[in-house]
């Protein structure tokens, strides 16, 4: 059945997608497959195939194309895809700058910059790579060099926030900057604007990395934004592929509501004539999300013009939208926004809506997953319409004689920010697997709060049901699972913003430990945890100790079926050492027992905790591979346990999966109160006497059955 043909006219990089191989007409497939390409070479179009069942055309004309769809019907899906303009707007001018020294700290690592091409001027001649890559040119190779009367600087913009992060904003006007990571650009777009040759970007990741040794990746190039509910893009697909096989970890923007329709949309809601249901909407947050809003009367649909763009839904990699802060302390400015510390208005959101219809039927229960959305994180990126409320951003001067400082604004910026996080992690953790990356920031993320969203979800309830509040109990819950403002502000702002002294460092009271581990599939693994005894002497009620733990892994991903994209699930909870120093046998009972009947011997609080992720079922449900959970501990929770609490992990998904194992990445963050009780002991020194770690806090005991 074909589906998704975007394209008119003769076309530049054309994606093509075949549909899925089914084993019944495997054979027929491949023929027609064969007699396409055939095709394809008599015709002298010039192709790749780049996946399985995924090819790459260079040209196509209309006719041909027409052929193509005429004759071959194994093609699902056929698409230019076409770069949307990757700046928001044209940027301020603020002032010239003197170029300051950069200081490239030891072990810098180097990050890939996917863009518009950098700049290659004296001032950060000392952190860009001699080698890079020009994909817009196939005869001579460019990727330093930009025009700035017709190339964008998109580029050099987001390479210096990728490589200073924020050492810049430190000092503004210091004379010497601490540059994190050097800069390796892939030049994939001249202007604002082009068609993306997503076969040219792939081998250059994959060079990038196996010559080079480049790990992290930035994308602050968005395609068209998802429809609720649609499949995962080929696009997010091969960057998952890329991730998993080479280790890498790419940021990508979540992309932004362009200048021209927050405009458009400030412009309806002061229209005499608009009802005051679409003003309402049209409000920041509201304008995220209302599925009572339909498209004649408003061009941004039930708040589908919101959700994120292509590739940002990549499950491996790490998908970044922009909070309003622009770094400027003398503008208190945020724009459209209620404040700094809130998502910006034009950072998209996550694309799944469990309210909405998919072929006429309703979500069930056990198809809900709380715990999958995007974007992973948000990093500061100003706001929009005001121009005080931007980002204070480098970018070449006219004449290519060093940087100025202008104001600008777009999950473009917020990217690199994030990109610059991991490198400041990786230069002083090299060895650690880009997941473990990717489970720090996450770890150490201080989630949005919530309270901006409130009036929102009132109003969708309200609209729901004309009665609402005034319904009975079971009405209340009923709205309150369908509408949750904790749910949408995930949906908005992911996990938070990454605390950068927290991915970075331990303190006395503050311990963090990094597992990276692999586990059987269908079994159970357990890591005993000895917590200190002098804890015990803490007096009071309530929170002794919080644990923050967050687990990430990536996974070989299938196409075309969106429930197996992530063929295997890995979770994990935080119970009892039912037999103390016995992990093995720890993870015997975890995995025959059932809370049900052996509660009080698995619990640390009154009733065992729930799992990070619910897999069941496994046949219906789209797993998580990024999953945070955080438990407060107090005293005599401590004594209960005896000081020593399980780390159980489970795998399990589907069943040609079966004699396979997999790895995964867990940070726990263990954090003590303050008391003058306990206060002179150091939590991080009694926790690594008790327990057995390496390097990084790898622990070591540990057992599977």
């Amino acid at each position: 059945m074909k589906y998704s043909f975007v394209i008119d006219g003769d076309a530049n990089d054309v994606l093509l997608e075949l549909v899925e191989n089914s084993s019944r007409m495997l054979n027929k497939q491949q023929d027609i497959e064969e007699a396409m390409e055939v095709y394809l070479d008599r015709k002298d179009i010039t192709y790749r195939k780049i996946g399985v069942g995924i090819y790459q055309i260079d040209f196509i004309r209309q006719d041909d194309l027409d052929v193509l769809l005429d004759n071959f019907d194994i093609i699902q899906t056929i698409q230019s895809l076409y770069n949307i303009r990757v700046r928001p707007n044209a940027f301020g001018e603020l002032e010239q700058v003197p170029d300051a020294t950069l200081n490239l700290l030891e072990g810098a690592p180097t990050i890939g910059v996917i863009d518009t091409g950098v700049q290659k001027l004296a001032v950060l001649d000392p952190i860009l790579e001699q080698h890079g890559f020009d994909l817009t040119s196939k005869e001579e190779q460019h990727p330093y060099e930009i025009d700035l009367m017709s190339d964008s600087t998109h580029g050099t913009t987001v390479a210096t926030l990728a490589a200073f992060g924020n050492n810049f904003y430190q000092d503004i006007n210091a004379d010497t900057i601490n540059v994190d990571a050097k800069i390796f650009s892939i030049k994939v777009q001249r202007g604002e604007t082009g068609s993306l040759n997503i076969a040219d970007i792939k081998d250059a990741i994959i060079k990038a990395n196996q010559e080079y040794g480049v790990r992290i990746f930035n994308l602050s190039m968005s395609v068209r934004g998802k429809l609720y509910n649609q499949n995962i893009s080929t696009y997010a697909y091969i960057l998952d592929e890329l991730a998993f096989e080479y280790d890498l970890l790419i940021f990508i923007s979540v992309g932004n509501l362009s200048v021209e329709d927050i405009e458009e949309m400030q412009n309806v809601a002061a229209e005499l004539g608009t009802s005051e249901k679409v003003k309402q909407f049209l409000q920041y947050p509201n304008h995220y999300y209302n599925p009572f809003i339909t498209l004649e009367e408003t061009e941004c649909h039930d708040g589908e013009c919101m959700n994120l763009c292509e590739p940002s839904e990549s499950m491996n990699n790490m998908s970044v939208g922009a909070i309003a802060e622009n770094y400027n302390a003398s503008q208190r400015s945020h724009g459209l926004s209620l404040s700094k510390e809130l998502p910006a208005f034009y950072s998209r959101k996550y694309y799944m809506d469990y309210n909405s219809l998919i072929n006429g039927t309703r979500f069930k229960n056990n198809q809900r997953n709380k715990n999958l959305f995007k974007p992973d994180i948000v990093m500061p990126g100003g706001d929009q319409l005001d121009v005080a409320s931007r980002m204070l951003v480098l970018s070449p001067r006219r004449g290519g004689v060093g940087l100025k400082i202008e104001q600008n604004s777009g999950t473009s910026y917020a990217a690199p920010l994030a990109a610059n996080i991991a490198a400041k992690i990786v230069r002083k953790y090299p060895n650690l697997s880009m997941q473990s990356v990717k489970a720090l920031m996450i770890n150490s993320s201080d989630p949005i709060k919530t309270y901006y969203l409130d009036r929102t979800i009132d109003n969708l309830k309200a609209l729901d049901n004309n009665s609402y509040p005034n319904v009975d109990r079971n009405e209340k819950s009923r709205l309150s699972k369908k509408y949750s403002s904790e749910r949408l502000s995930k949906y908005i702002s992911g996990h938070g913003v990454p605390n950068i002294s927290k991915c970075l460092d331990s303190t006395d009271n503050r311990c963090t430990f990094v597992i990276e581990d692999r586990i059987d599939f269908d079994s159970h693994k357990v890591i005993n945890l000895n917590i200190p005894s002098y804890l015990l002497q803490y007096s009071k009620k309530g929170t002794l100790l919080t644990l923050t733990a967050t687990l990430c892994y990536k996974f070989n991903p299938k196409r075309g079926d969106a429930l197996s994209y992530c063929p295997f699930h890995i979770a994990f909870n935080l119970g009892n050492s039912m037999n103390h120093d016995d992990p093995r046998k720890n993870a015997e009972e975890y995995a025959r027992q059932r809370a049900s009947d052996n509660n009080d011997r698995m619990a640390i609080k009154s009733s065992v905790g729930a799992w990070s992720d619910d897999f069941y079922p496994a046949s219906s449900k789209i797993f998580s591979n990024v999953q945070k959970k955080i438990l407060n501990v107090s005293r005599d929770e401590i004594e209960k346990v005896c000081n020593q609490i399980s780390i159980i992990f489970r795998c399990t998904g589907r069943d040609f999966l079966v004699g396979t194992d997999h790895p995964f990445s867990f940070v726990l963050t263990i954090e003590q109160n303050h008391s003058v009780e306990i206060d002179g002991n150091s939590l991080y020194d009694n926790l690594e006497q008790e327990n057995t770690v390496e390097a990084i806090a790898q622990a070591t005991l540990q057992a599977e059955v």
